[in-house]
């Protein structure tokens, strides 16, 4: 469920500057991430996504980060026409709280975006990417380079949104994979819905070798079924 955000006000100028600043000097920003930990755990409150890039590849990579690192900006669509995304936030039912859209790209650019959003959305936070933020000149526009970490965009939208769970959020450290190949691949069959009599000839073993790589993934997993231990397998992106 997202969060309902009250109305913003949009840094202009050398607010915008002030903004860009903040992010700097934060501990992600700083690449102190590992050594540094929030206050106390904040309340996460959850945000919709929109994603404009006219380069798929680079759309595509956004939008997995994003999914992968659970981050508190979920996806609800990405476009490459910029047009759709005018349209998509131009229909109450698609219209996300944070618009995440490239700068030069053909047709209507990311400026002219911004300024059809801040004029008739001003409850959407826009924020710009682009390989040169420097050379980008729009008052009330906060750009970060396309290299951004996804923790540094999510902090960004923390601070447009005023909302200090998302400023505190960080990223869990990925967790180390202790399967072994056999197990491993024991669990992408499984997960692709083949048998355990099709799994032992494919990896040419016995039934019971198949359900043995099961019994210690559950146990160096710590989890109780198969079905625990392929879902996490899954969400780490192991398999």
């Amino acid at each position: 469920m997202t969060q309902e955000t009250a109305p913003l006000s949009t840094p202009d100028g050398a607010d915008a500057d002030n903004t860009r600043e903040q992010l700097a000097e934060s501990p992600v920003a700083a690449g102190s991430a590992g050594s540094w930990s929030p206050r106390r755990p904040l309340p996460l409150n959850h945000y919709s996504l929109g994603i404009v890039d006219n380069d798929p590849l680079v759309l595509d990579l956004l939008a997995r980060s994003f999914t992968t690192v659970n981050a508190p900006l979920h996806v609800r669509w990405s476009f490459t026409d910029p047009h759709q995304a005018w349209l998509a936030c131009d229909d109450e039912s698609t219209c996300p709280q944070v618009v995440l859209t490239d700068i030069e790209m053909p047709g209507m650019n990311g400026r002219e975006l911004f300024r059809r959003l801040r004029a008739s959305h001003p409850n959407v936070v826009v924020i710009g990417i682009s390989a040169f933020p420097d050379s980008v000149a729009e008052p009330g526009l906060v750009v970060l380079p396309k290299e951004s970490r996804i923790e540094e965009i999510v902090h960004l939208a923390g601070m447009l949104l005023h909302d200090e769970s998302l400023i505190c959020w960080y990223e869990l450290p990925a967790q180390i994979n202790p399967l072994s190949p056999s197990e491993l691949q024991t669990l992408d069959h499984y997960a692709q819905g083949k048998t355990t009599l099709c799994i032992a000839h494919t990896m040419h073993v016995s039934e019971s070798s198949v359900k043995t790589f099961v019994k210690r993934a559950c146990k160096k997993l710590g989890v109780h079924s198969r079905t625990e231990a392929i879902v996490m397998c899954v969400h780490n992106n192991w398999i």
